[in-house]
């Protein structure tokens, strides 16, 4: 719903404060997690800075080529997100 409070927002379409990418913590997201951006930005803006992260409906489409990382996504964002839970993020 639109401006309701999120957890996690995927990064396609995502509109957010440049100023998180002049946080220097912000690129010691774990090597083995890299391709999970998705997470670490959620975490960290949401963890980190306090920020507030709002669902808007965007009217983003999807195209499916097949060409996407959710196969090889699909086994390390559970286990990326886990670790992030026990970092302290109340997701």
């Amino acid at each position: 719903t639109d401006g309701s409070m999120i957890h996690y927002a995927g990064t396609g379409g995502m509109i957010c404060d440049i100023s998180i990418f002049e946080e220097e913590a912000l690129f010691a997201c774990p090597e083995k997690y890299w391709f999970a951006e998705d997470l670490w930005l959620s975490f960290y803006a949401q963890h980190c800075l306090g920020w507030d992260l709002i669902g808007i409906s965007a009217g983003i489409k999807i195209e499916v080529d097949g060409l996407d990382q959710y196969h090889s996504m699909k086994t390390l964002k559970p286990e990326f997100l886990q670790y992030l839970r026990r970092q302290g993020w109340k997701i």
